[in-house]
């Protein structure tokens, strides 16, 4: 029921769209050899269950840490803002 948000996170893991560091660029452009690559798909099969048990705990940490600091950032902005008008 989570495809689209499986496939951004997997996406992002692998090629580092948002945060410019993926697993593409750590290992750059070798081929794997057959034991690191089961190892690593095996690794990387595990983390995603584990992200998929754990997605509520982890939007509400992102609702509660990160979108309280923006709003509140903003907040802030509009109050420095408005005090540059006067």
């Amino acid at each position: 029921t989570e495809t689209l948000t499986i496939y951004c996170v997997h996406y992002v893991l692998l090629y580092g769209t948002w945060t410019g560091v993926g697993i593409k660029q750590i290992i750059g452009e070798r081929s794997l050899s057959p034991w690191e690559a089961v190892l690593g798909a095996a690794c990387f099969i595990a983390a995603f269950v584990l992200m998929v048990y754990k997605l509520e705990a982890i939007r509400s940490w992102i609702d509660r840490e990160i979108t309280h600091r923006v709003v509140r950032g903003i907040r802030f902005l509009r109050l420095k803002a408005g005090g540059f008008r006067r």
